[in-house]
């Protein structure tokens, strides 16, 4: 499904750990060939901001290792051989991550919490929807360890689309599931939608989607400063106390959308 898909990949996924698997290495091969071939391509995925359970303890820590591993850091991450390849290229142009958070008033004090992406879901070119149990990790993808099971869902029934600026026919399906992620995600009305049913062009990728994460992750930094956040280079400088006061219109931004909010970059 990643190397046949011709314009789009959309995962939601619990992990995503690429060490002994194949995950990463299709994903390379097939954005390597777009960059080639001088392809529109996007890749958007989503995670949790950490595995369940506290980021503090030592075995979530070490899931968290082999996940910047697969996906930023340690030399042999898929973002890493992306930009060592094509130096030139920006690479979130490609590929991108996210994380989904929500705040709420709780006793008169803003709070946050992660909201928890456990689905295991694949869409490509909103045509064909993978969904099952599987894990984007060794145990799930390797074969001989976890049991798993999924449905490929390619319907018949096509609907009129835009792909990349250009008529485009979708599956019926696929489709409709993708855009009521996105509205969901980004806290669009049913009259919004017309926003994200191009998944590719610039205006849903980069100024819908992309700029609405950063916006969001900005804010949360602002508010919550004590959060995990690259503006934090260790543990010591994490302070105490409640959140920053902030000015009533990012208030209002954060509380009004489940957010999408960038947070591996």
């Amino acid at each position: 499904l990643i190397e046949n898909s011709k314009h789009f990949i959309y995962i939601e996924n619990q992990y995503f750990i690429s060490v002994e698997n194949d995950i990463c290495e299709a994903l390379f091969r097939r954005i390597s060939r777009a960059i080639q071939e001088n392809q529109v391509f996007r890749v958007v995925v989503l995670l949790p901001i950490t595995p369940c359970g506290s980021w503090e303890t030592s075995s979530i820590r070490y899931v968290m290792k082999w996940q910047y591993d697969s996906i930023s850091r340690g030399g042999k991450s898929i973002l890493e051989r992306l930009e060592a390849a094509f130096p030139s290229v920006q690479v979130y142009e490609y590929i991108t991550f996210y994380s989904l958070r929500n705040t709420a008033w709780l006793a008169d004090r803003l709070v946050i919490d992660q909201i928890y992406i456990h689905s295991k879901l694949l869409l490509v070119d909103d045509r064909i929807a993978l969904i099952g149990s599987a894990n984007i990790n060794d145990r799930s993808m390797n074969g001989n360890r976890d049991s798993e099971i999924a449905v490929i869902i390619e319907d018949n029934d096509l609907v009129e689309s835009k792909m990349n600026g250009a008529f485009y026919l979708a599956g019926k399906f696929a489709h409709t599931l993708r855009v009521e992620l996105y509205r969901e995600h980004l806290g669009l009305s049913a009259a919004d939608a017309a926003h994200v049913i191009d998944p590719v062009c610039t205006h849903t990728y980069v100024d819908v989607w992309s700029k609405r994460a950063v916006l969001n992750q900005r804010i949360l930094e602002s508010v919550f400063p004590d959060m995990p956040s690259n503006s934090l280079k260790t543990i010591a400088v994490r302070g105490g106390g409640a959140p920053k006061k902030t000015p009533v219109s990012h208030t209002n931004v954060v509380l009004s959308h489940t957010n999408v909010v960038l947070s591996i970059q």
